[in-house]
């Protein structure tokens, strides 16, 4: 995770719409895992109020596809101050076919905001971003997610990683909590050692 120099206006912001916001509605229903799930539209919905009273607002954009069939969604969440947090979430994709493309970014969407305010939501978005020949239980990366993203040490960060280590779920969702990790490690670690050269 990302954020500016400052957040001195940007976190009791981001507090207080998080404490504002009661969860998405599970408007969605997912065949694959015979479950129902908040849709994105209904994660927006349930944050868009919370956001503008606290003067916040999200941006999100498909900023990067690797050569090894990796999306990069980049989530910034901005306060009227100039102020942000900005999160980098990766995901596999399965294969080249758009609809899948597609699946998997709004699910990095959804995940990204409910991360980011702390909002309940049930996984998941949709089969396309999802193997729908392997039949494994559906984990809810969320909680990890979360804990990542509010981590305020290496040590912390290395805790949550022998977490996910060691956590039974399935590759695709230990892959995108990996590269996670490792992006917030490194944003932390250059931003150490930006202060220690200050």
């Amino acid at each position: 995770m990302q954020y500016s120099e400052s957040t001195k206006n940007i976190a009791p912001a981001v507090t207080a719409a998080s404490n504002a916001i009661t969860g998405a509605k599970k408007d969605g229903k997912n065949p694959h895992y015979k479950s129902t799930y908040a849709t994105l539209s209904s994660v927006i919905n349930a944050a868009n109020k919370p956001l503008s009273d606290n003067n916040l607002s999200i941006m999100q954009e498909l900023s990067e596809i690797t050569d090894n069939q990796m999306i990069k969604v980049t989530t910034r969440l901005t306060h009227t101050s100039g102020e942000y947090y900005e999160l980098v979430t990766p995901a596999p994709l399965k294969n080249k076919d758009i609809h899948v493309l597609m699946s998997t970014f709004t699910y990095c969407r959804r995940n990204a905001i409910s991360a980011m305010l702390n909002m309940p939501v049930e996984d998941d978005d949709g089969n396309k971003s999802h193997d729908a020949k392997a039949e494994e239980p559906d984990f809810d990366t969320e909680p990890l997610m979360k804990n990542i993203y509010q981590a305020q040490t290496v040590e912390e960060l290395d805790a949550i990683a022998n977490t996910i280590r060691h956590t039974k779920m399935p590759n695709n969702s230990k892959s995108t909590l990996r590269s996670l990790y490792l992006t917030a490690k490194r944003t932390m670690l250059k931003k150490e050692d930006n202060n220690e050269n200050t």
